[in-house]
């Protein structure tokens, strides 16, 4: 009898530490929550710290193409913008070249937005894996 509370208790000890981890899900717009607060990847990054290098490589790597992206975006705008003032001011040609520029780099600097998403998903699973071998096996 002796045995048998001994080994239920092993069973259920991991479990019970299994129930009180911090689980993050990934809830999109570049975006994560972790026990009701919604964040950045940056913020995510200082969370995980080094308790995962798996997860926080991934939120590093999403924290700078986030970066990255605003700067390219704000480039584009800007090109797209000089086209049109100098488009209104009657440098056509000039005016089509800087705007087609802008639209380029928008356009191609959008699918961006998927990777960083892809990214940050990953450091999400990698940061549960953590906290469940962590947790589960460790505790």
């Amino acid at each position: 009898m002796l045995k048998l509370l001994f080994l239920v208790t092993l069973l259920i000890h991991p479990m019970s530490g299994m129930m009180a981890q911090q689980i993050m899900h990934s809830v999109g717009n570049h975006r994560i929550e972790i026990e009701g607060e919604k964040m950045r990847p940056g913020r995510a990054l200082s969370i995980s710290g080094l308790g995962c290098p798996m997860a926080s490589d991934h939120f590093a790597q999403a924290k700078k193409m986030r970066s990255w992206n605003f700067l390219t975006s704000q480039f584009g705008f800007a090109e797209m913008l000089v086209g049109i003032l100098a488009i209104d001011q009657g440098q056509v040609s000039f005016g089509v070249a800087n705007a087609a520029v802008g639209g380029l780099a928008l356009a191609f600097f959008s699918d961006r937005d998927d990777r960083i998403q892809k990214e940050i998903d990953e450091g999400v699973q990698a940061y549960n894996r953590c906290q469940i071998l962590n947790r589960g096996f460790f505790y």
